[in-house]
């Protein structure tokens, strides 16, 4: 009986010693519940400054790709008459990357074109290389085993451009050249050269080139083409056509149309 009363004794001052000691332990949950919370204000004061940073990011992002898409149109609208020939072999005579001999090259090159365009009556004469030719040039010297640097050759009005981009398909082929531009290539270009056709094209900036490229050889993509220096194209099994806004914007974010 006294070792059971001993026992109930000790357990009484077990738990008079635990009850004085609770104010003391809830004091301390309320400390960290108070530290909590300042933690988590803290934190969510953290997150808005990082999304207001973010959002910060984003709109300078943009800026800047206005900024670049305006330059790029100041340069396009440069090349707004000017036309490109690739895959043309170097000739005898062209001496330097803009001579009388090159303007003679290419104006044999596109005479077919221009009659086609006569003949079509979008032209009412057929011009002569002096009036149809204001500049040509090559951008860069030729580099072995390399394509030919193309041909860049600017016309005097918007009428011409349209009438040999509409009937690009006569132009002349290298096998095709008489006189002196037949045979006159040099250098010895690789047959995978030899057999690349002459292609006449708009002579495009090289942010845009770098996008119409990208998009030709996306898998979703049918068909990827340039009207007045901007980017068109439609996607696989559709007939829609698209036009690229930006030519700074990711490809993906193009695709997602």
């Amino acid at each position: 009986m006294e070792a059971t009363l001993a026992r109930l004794e000790a357990k009484m001052d077990a738990l008079t010693t635990t009850t004085a000691v609770l104010p003391t332990i809830q004091e301390q949950l309320s400390t960290i519940q108070t530290s909590l919370g300042t933690v988590r204000d803290e934190l969510d004061a953290v997150k808005l400054n990082v999304d207001l940073h973010n959002d910060r990011i984003v709109q300078l992002e943009n800026s800047v790709r206005e900024l670049k898409d305006h330059s790029n149109s100041q340069q396009q609208q440069l090349r707004s008459l000017s036309l490109r020939l690739l895959n043309v072999p170097i000739h005898e005579g062209e001496s330097n990357r803009s001579s009388s001999a090159l303007r003679a090259l290419v104006y044999e090159i596109i005479k077919p074109a221009l009659a086609a365009a006569k003949a079509a009556k979008s032209l009412q004469t057929l011009p002569q290389s002096t009036t149809v030719i204001e500049s040509c040039f090559r951008p860069f010297s030729a580099e072995p085993g390399k394509p030919p640097p193309p041909i860049i050759f600017r016309v005097p009005n918007r009428q011409l451009k349209v009438a040999l981009l509409s009937n690009k398909k006569h132009i002349l082929q290298p096998d095709q050249l008489e006189g002196a531009h037949a045979g006159g290539a040099t250098g010895q270009p690789s047959q995978q050269q030899q057999d690349k056709k002459v292609v006449l094209v708009e002579d495009i900036t090289p942010a845009t080139r770098k996008t119409l490229i990208a998009l030709t050889k996306s898998p979703f993509t049918s068909k990827v083409w340039t009207v007045e220096g901007n980017i068109k194209f439609t996607l696989k099994g559709k007939e829609e056509i698209h036009t690229v806004r930006s030519v700074h914007s990711p490809i993906s974010t193009i695709l997602n149309v």
